[in-house]
């Protein structure tokens, strides 16, 4: 079944045409109830069901609402995908490119008013066992290979230092990468794709039908730091939702020649507000350290990562470990401190953004047998003599170790 199709072509045009609140959260719940229909889908119904009530549900502007609804459908589309092609891969499973969503009762659901008593009855119509038959392919569309092409790209970076540990930092807790997204589709990247040097630099001089069309988005990110639209867009965007100085009161100076200096006052825009206030709910919901304005720096820089440069770092790691606790009986076993000085290595590696080196360090920790708390600490009086040099070298780390048992 070809996906894209079916929801760009589909269901997300359709569902647009809601004509109240009530339809549109109806629409929702009848596409996820009847895409997440087998007996291990219940977690990703939840997920979706919990995001639109956390993003969308407490809107009062329609329009809002749905183009946040359409963001949230994209992303059942990306897991459905991922589904069938997981199918695909085993073939001895159920084939998993079904649809049960019936087009011509789900547009009676746009239909319904706020008012109307049967709309649990037009699900109920809705949500059927018998598949469909979709439209021929929708024009390419600029705006969802965009946003795929970054938002694949950052999952790939976070997926390869996720851990399923709590009180860890944000960028190694394997939900994170959840959280991230909903914050890049619903405040970042619509913001950067509006903005007149992706549309001049990106959008307008290429053709978007083509499958590999995200390698055009991926090129243009790695084409380095000058004249690049989109990291400049992206730092852009970024800032805007970290705190703003305002001036509240101009420096002055009295007829006796005292200056008063001026004052200012930390604001954050709305957006900016519901982005932070999210980041740390979902935090405190799965148990991580949550992220800040001050960490406004590694989300600038984490899109800067560059997969292969990484994968070879933990590579190297886990090599130099082997050979520092664990040797084969084919390998000498190397000097003490070799896994300090890969990891040291690691700090300012083209490629790596700032504090991977600290990152790492932490998931050495708990990834290898021998790299324990006590290892770590040690670790840590390499970056300073005394601990406010630590916390400013390896913030990180300190504040993890603070969190398991003190630095």
């Amino acid at each position: 079944m070809d996906w894209e199709s079916f929801f760009e072509g589909d269901i997300i045009p359709l569902v647009s045409k809601a004509r109240s609140a009530t339809a549109l959260d109806a629409c929702f719940e009848v596409v996820v109830d009847a895409l997440f229909r087998r007996a291990n889908d219940g977690a990703n119904k939840e997920h979706f069901r919990r995001l639109y009530a956390n993003w969308v549900a407490d809107m009062p502007d329609l329009d809002a609402r749905k183009e946040h609804a359409s963001r949230f459908l994209r992303m059942v589309k990306d897991v459905r995908k991922e589904l069938a092609a997981s199918a695909k891969r085993q073939p001895s499973a159920e084939p998993d490119d079904r649809c049960s969503t019936d087009i011509e009762t789900l547009t009676k659901v746009t239909a319904v008013e706020d008012q109307d008593d049967d709309i649990d009855e037009v699900i109920d119509e809705v949500i059927d066992e018998a598949p469909s038959e979709t439209k021929p392919a929708a024009a390419a569309d600029f705006a969802a290979v965009f946003d795929e092409a970054l938002i694949a790209r950052l999952r790939q970076i976070l997926g390869m230092l996720a851990l399923d540990v709590r009180d860890i930092p944000f960028i190694l807790s394997r939900p994170f990468a959840d959280v991230l997204e909903e914050a890049l589709r619903g405040q970042v990247l619509p913001a950067m794709r509006a903005s007149r040097h992706i549309i001049a630099n990106l959008r307008d001089n290429h053709e978007w039908g083509a499958k590999d069309s995200a390698r055009i988005v991926l090129e243009a990110l790695e084409a380095g730091e000058a004249n690049n639209a989109i990291l400049h867009v992206w730092d852009q965007r970024w800032r805007e939702l970290g705190p703003q100085r305002k001036l509240v009161t101009p420096a002055r100076t009295s007829i006796l020649g005292k200056t008063r200096p001026a004052e200012h006052k930390t604001i954050y825009s709305t957006e900016g507000r519901e982005v932070w206030k999210r980041l740390k709910a979902h935090a405190a919901e799965h148990g991580y350290q949550p992220p800040g304005p001050s960490d406004l720096n590694v989300l600038s820089t984490l899109i800067r990562c560059q997969p292969a440069v990484l994968r070879r770092s933990m590579n190297e790691l886990r090599q130099q470990y082997e050979q520092e606790y664990e040797p084969k009986p084919f390998q000498e076993q190397a000097r003490e401190g070799v896994l300090r000085d890969a990891l040291n290595r690691c700090e300012g590696r083209e490629g790596l953004p700032p504090h991977m080196a600290e990152w790492l360090a932490i998931r050495a920790s708990l990834d290898y047998a021998k790299i324990d708390l006590d290892w770590l600490r040690r670790f840590s009086t390499c970056k300073g003599v005394k601990a406010d040099q630590r916390r400013r070298a390896i913030p990180y780390v300190m504040t993890y170790l603070d969190a398991n048992g003190g630095a």
